[in-house]
């Protein structure tokens, strides 16, 4: 027999044997062949590794490999949209930060997905910040000096961030409406192309996620002007706030999370959130989330539906600030 047939009759014969439906005998095998984890992040980014963290211990777990698929651009929709496509069945999940689903419909009309439409929310991967950072040889060190040079006669700062309406572009839009000072926003397919224009001379300042901010300054290629958040981000504890440093109204924060397609049988959704979690409360794997700057958040698919709300908010009223149009 062969062995796809075999699984069939094994999956059959249990249904029969339990009562169950075959599609429910096979939720609950889930999963028995390799899952595919789908992300906008460019590789070797902050959220690309944090997947990766993630997926070599749920492949232990589930005795199946797990495979990082990333689809880079257009502000995470690429990514966002073929997961939305995908046959709900479990296979297909998407990690993502709160880009697509939030952020871009500020700045973008028609948005191909819509969260609740086409997704259903597992768990948080982690929660994080964005950081502000500058080459280490430009003439500024704080926000004020950098905006104290935004406002001299004829300078113009264009600013990198991984895309456009993403939560580096609203930050700008708010830091500009701010400061009044002549912000040019360049979107880039991902943080590791902005890095590279920033070091090449051809940008002012970036916004990264806070890990790849934090790794790159480490290893002494730029240097950080400020973080948003109400208080100082824990694992750079030197890094001031916006708040703190006179520009209000950049509280957001940043969250990584998983999903799935919103057809998948909610016993599946449910039996894979709680695998997400499980491994995420391992110590192991905290501690290498914590090499990285993030704590391995976890919590339940409602927990994660409150935080997205909350979020929500936060960001609407961000972009009133910026008086960002969709276009």
């Amino acid at each position: 027999m062969h062995p796809a047939n075999r699984r069939q009759f094994v999956v059959g014969l249990s249904a029969a044997l339990t009562g169950m439906r075959p599609v429910e005998a096979e939720e609950t095998a889930f999963p028995v062949r390799p899952v595919r984890i789908v992300t906008g992040a460019s590789a070797g980014g902050g959220v690309d590794v944090l997947v990766r963290l993630m997926s070599d211990p749920l492949a232990a777990q589930w005795r199946q490999a797990v495979i990082v698929d990333n689809r880079p651009g257009a502000s995470q929709l690429i990514a966002a949209s073929a997961v939305a496509k995908a046959k709900p069945d479990g296979y297909t999940l998407l990690v993502a930060t709160s880009t697509p689903f939030i952020q871009v419909k500020f700045v973008q009309k028609d948005v191909p997905i819509e969260v609740w439409r086409d997704f259903a929310p597992l768990t948080v991967i982690g929660v994080g910040t964005v950081a502000l950072a500058a080459a280490k040889n430009a003439p500024f060190n704080s926000v004020a000096e950098l905006i104290e040079h935004g406002r001299r006669a004829g300078v113009r700062l264009p600013y990198g961030t991984w895309g456009n309406g993403s939560g580096g572009h609203l930050i700008g839009e708010g830091l500009r409406a701010h400061a009044k000072i002549d912000l040019v926003h360049v979107p880039y397919r991902g943080e590791a192309a902005e890095i590279t224009d920033l070091l090449g001379g051809n940008l002012s300042v970036v916004f990264l996620t806070h890990a790849t901010a934090k790794a790159q300054a480490e290893a002494g290629k730029l240097k950080l002007l400020a973080v948003t958040g109400t208080d100082r981000f824990p694992f750079m504890p030197d890094v001031p706030t916006f708040k703190e440093q006179g520009v209000p109204g950049l509280e957001v924060i940043g969250w990584i999370g998983a999903f799935a397609p919103a057809a998948v049988p909610p016993a599946l959704t449910q039996k894979i959130s709680s695998d997400m979690q499980k491994v995420l409360k391992d110590p192991a794997v905290a501690a290498l989330y914590a090499k990285q700057g993030y704590a391995a958040t976890g919590g339940t698919p409602a927990q994660f539906r409150k935080l997205f709300l909350e979020d929500e908010a936060r960001w609407k009223a961000l972009a009133q600030i910026a008086a960002l149009r969709p276009e």
